[in-house]
């Protein structure tokens, strides 16, 4: 039986497949089409053009963009008694806005470290997974509860992030920012897709 367990931003899950064995961590990329997410990719910055929403004047007087991101897991199970654990970090293009008279380069770079913390914790999660031994016993409530811890503390995260740095408009905390996710991003390579 087929297999699939998404955890992008809400925990979704199906059946087990009844012969799973062991779990691998998988580096293969998905290629989607890039209408609608951009996979984190340290040759591909964002550009303003990857903004596809639409603002709403009303809700949103204050704020300048609003990017969506998020990372995720997906377990399949379909090849029992092997399981394969994907776990992705995405920019969802049709979610994310920024008013045409507040584009900035500073703005931009912002809203990328957004999308470059999400891929800190995408390679968080990667790695405890990593480090995990998950069985057909396990599988769905360690991936799950792994996934639950990491997501807490990249919520405080990026919210701490932005506080610090004023939304991106207080440069020397954006720069302290900057320099620690990247920082961090090299620490982690050993758990890039």
């Amino acid at each position: 039986m087929k297999h699939l367990l998404y955890i992008l931003f809400a925990v979704c899950l199906y059946a087990c497949s009844p012969k799973l064995d062991q779990a691998q961590l998988s580096n293969n990329r998905s290629y989607r089409d890039t209408t609608y997410i951009l996979e984190w990719s340290p040759d591909r910055k964002l550009t303003w053009e990857d903004f596809k929403g639409k603002t709403d004047r009303r809700l949103d007087s204050n704020v300048a963009a609003r990017s969506s991101c998020r990372f995720g897991i997906r377990v399949d199970t379909s090849n029992a008694p092997n399981v394969t654990v994907v776990v992705t970090n995405e920019f969802i293009r049709h979610q994310s806005s920024v008013r045409p008279e507040r584009k900035t380069p500073a703005l931009l770079a912002h809203e990328q470290l957004h999308f470059d913390l999400c891929e800190v914790y995408a390679r968080i999660l990667r790695k405890r997974l990593a480090d995990t031994q998950l069985s057909l016993h396990n599988a769905n409530r360690v991936a799950t509860d792994i996934f639950l811890e990491v997501y807490k503390t990249y919520k405080e995260r990026q919210w701490a992030y932005d506080e610090e740095t004023h939304h991106g408009l207080e440069p020397v905390p954006q720069q302290h920012w900057a320099h620690g996710i990247e920082k961090e991003l090299a620490a982690l390579s050993a758990y890039a897709r």
